[in-house]
């Protein structure tokens, strides 16, 4: 879902954590690049969809 919109890190990793971290807080160009790419992403969802996906889920499992 994050698709190129993310710096993904190890979360289990502290070491890759504050890597990653730092870069994001530090990197001004990759900042910018990430709400960039974020922005596009973002896009692709929207709240109606959203919503009609969280209660076909209810439905199904309700039985009805």
């Amino acid at each position: 879902m994050l698709g190129e919109a993310a710096l993904f890190v190890n979360a289990e990793k502290v070491f890759d954590l504050s890597r990653g971290i730092r870069q994001v807080l530090l990197d001004e160009k990759l900042r910018q690049r990430l709400v960039k790419r974020g922005h596009r992403q973002v896009r692709r969802f929207s709240w109606k969809d959203s919503v009609r996906r969280i209660l076909d889920i209810y439905h199904e499992t309700a039985g009805s």
